[in-house]
């Protein structure tokens, strides 16, 4: 949809990965012998996604940043960092705000905003985990209820991974 117009030009992509985990030393989130940190382990979902998005809106496969700025905070205990956010910058004035933690409330969302309407993506890191049908949502400027667009995913989102895997093995 957003290739095709739908949104009329891209301007703003929104991605969070937020999850409110209880502090335990152990849990890779909080280790740094683990290579703990929100940013790493799940920051760079909305990262890629907002790399993939930008990238469609111009034909690519992806865009890479020409500007990004980002902000976070420590955890006390673990001094792994907690959450951060960033504003970023993509060719073609596509603008990013993306943020992470591991101990702030549970968002895990992303809204793709253009000239002429917005997409929200329940679940943009994840779709069809469990083999579970997912949706997104599109919001026309002018329009009444968004259109709602389905999509199963009948052997799960895993499933898909491994499958890739092997194909890219088995070719070398």
């Amino acid at each position: 949809l957003v290739r095709s117009g739908a949104i009329g030009e891209l301007r703003l992509i929104r991605a969070s990965f937020n999850v409110a985990r209880e502090f335990d030393p152990e849990h890779r989130l909080f280790n740094r012998e683990k290579g703990g940190g929100a940013i790493l382990d799940i920051g760079c979902y909305p990262v890629s996604f907002s790399r993939l998005i930008a990238g469609a809106a111009r034909g690519q496969p992806y865009a890479n940043p020409i500007e990004f700025h980002a902000t976070g905070r420590l955890h006390p205990l673990a001094q792994t960092d907690e959450y951060a956010a960033a504003a970023v910058k993509y060719p073609g004035d596509i603008i990013a705000e993306l943020s992470c933690g591991s101990t702030i409330v549970h968002d895990i969302s992303a809204r793709i905003h253009g000239t002429k309407g917005w997409l929200d993506v329940p679940t943009p890191f994840f779709p069809g985990l469990d083999a579970k049908t997912d949706r997104f949502y599109l919001h026309r400027q002018g329009a009444g209820a968004p259109e709602e667009f389905v999509y199963p995913c009948p052997a799960g989102l895993y499933a898909y991974e491994a499958d890739a895997v092997a194909e890219a093995i088995a070719r070398g």
